[in-house]
């Protein structure tokens, strides 16, 4: 049928990985991760363990501005979006390609779509992130590399109409980060969890 015929459309975005810039641990260090997940005081340049929190400021990163492809399938069975973005401002230099399904139900005036979704980043743009560089390594915060790998989340938006132009709004979506990321000294948690809600109004 014509709904599910694809429609594709070129695209610009600025910067994928929202996730960093909200993920980052603490200020204060007073502990590294070693091996095995097992948890370990850190040391001063001499050997010494660290008798208070030493201030750490995370390693700054530049947003980057991506070029990519979207296209979009839809019909009756739900909506599934494939995409592919580069990028060209090279700030990582590295690309991301995710695919995402959703399917709305509405009943009366009010509407609810489930989705879900996954991503695969290449390494360069998963440790420019993520990874702690050379230059930024030290006795509290150790080098660290992290590899290509895929994500995925899960979400739910819903909707209701208060009048013909008026309604409410609300999202919710779960990311679960990859092997590789979650396991960088600078991730707190292994996932993001973001959530939205307000009022729109239709013209």
């Amino acid at each position: 049928s014509a709904s599910d015929t694809p429609r594709s459309r070129s695209s610009a975005r600025v910067n994928s990985d929202r996730a960093f810039f909200s993920k980052t641990n603490t200020r204060f260090v007073t502990f590294a991760q070693v091996g095995g997940g097992a948890v370990a005081p850190a040391f001063d340049a001499s050997g010494e363990p660290l008798a208070a929190p030493v201030a750490l400021d995370p390693p700054d990163r530049s947003y980057a501005i991506e070029v990519g492809l979207e296209t979009l399938l839809d019909g009756k069975w739900g909506a599934a979006t494939f995409r592919a973005f580069h990028d060209v401002s090279k700030a990582h230099e590295g690309y991301e390609i995710s695919a995402s399904y959703d399917y709305r139900i509405t009943r009366g005036r009010f509407s609810i779509a489930p989705s879900v979704g996954i991503a695969w980043k290449d390494d360069n743009l998963s440790d420019y992130y993520w990874g702690v560089h050379a230059e930024e390594a030290s006795f509290v915060l150790r080098r660290y590399e992290v590899e290509a790998g895929l994500s995925w989340e899960a979400g739910l938006r819903g909707s209701f109409y208060l009048t013909e132009h008026l309604r409410i709004a609300a999202s919710a979506n779960y990311e679960r980060l990859q092997h590789s990321v979650a396991n960088s000294p600078l991730v707190e948690d292994p996932y993001v969890f973001g959530y939205f809600a307000g009022v729109a109004w239709t013209f």
